[in-house]
């Protein structure tokens, strides 16, 4: 696989999330031993290691938390199946949350490195850095 066909498969899944689309259409870019890796950030405190289905489950579930999100990509580095994707994010929160009220404007810049593995996203490791 090139770079640019994982560079491709990623920036497809980083719209998708970002328009919270189905979970079925997500499910479709991931491999079935995928893993998402967050590190701390102000949502997470503690390091946090989900499977595909925890993964897909926490997509199910977050337009509970917020809505009208908006990711901006601002860089994409592709090396064969290893992809970085800087992004500026803002979303409303939905409900109240350690920094936000309901109806604030939650932002964060996000760093995200995919590991793209025949045709699939294999890995995710999710470095947040939220504005509070």
């Amino acid at each position: 696989m090139t770079a640019e066909t994982a560079r491709r498969i990623v920036l497809d899944y980083v719209h998708a999330v970002g328009r919270q689309a189905p979970v079925e259409e997500l499910a479709a870019l991931l491999a079935p031993d995928f893993v998402f890796r967050e590190w701390p950030n102000a949502l997470s405190p503690q390091e946090a290691t989900r499977d595909r289905e925890q993964t897909l489950n926490g997509f199910a579930q977050a337009h509970l938390v917020v809505g009208d999100q908006q990711y901006t990509v601002q860089r994409v580095l592709a090396d064969g199946e290893e992809v970085a994707v800087e992004l500026s994010w803002q979303a409303v929160a939905r409900m109240d949350l350690p920094y936000w009220n309901v109806g604030d404007t939650m932002k964060a810049r996000i760093l995200s490195v995919f590991t793209v593995r025949d045709g699939l996203i294999a890995a995710q490791d999710s470095f947040d850095s939220y504005e509070t």
